[in-house]
């Protein structure tokens, strides 16, 4: 799977916030807003609603699939 930016995302496992510390449970929608490629290793940073605000999070590519 090669996401790009602005490409719609859907987690496939629960996954914590950065900020918050607040589990992100599968399922949760997002947008891509950011993609790292070096070497071998892939992340992905997704602006994902959690609670009432937004949060940045890195995923890597077998945690989300594209909606």
């Amino acid at each position: 799977m090669k996401a790009k930016e602005y490409d719609r995302i859907r987690t496939l496992v629960e996954i914590s916030s950065g900020l918050s510390g607040e589990p992100v449970p599968a399922g949760t929608e997002g947008t891509i807003v950011d993609v790292s490629a070096e070497g071998a290793a892939e992340l992905y940073y997704a602006d994902i609603e959690v609670g009432d605000s937004y949060d940045n999070i890195a995923l890597r590519p077998e945690q989300f699939e594209l909606v």
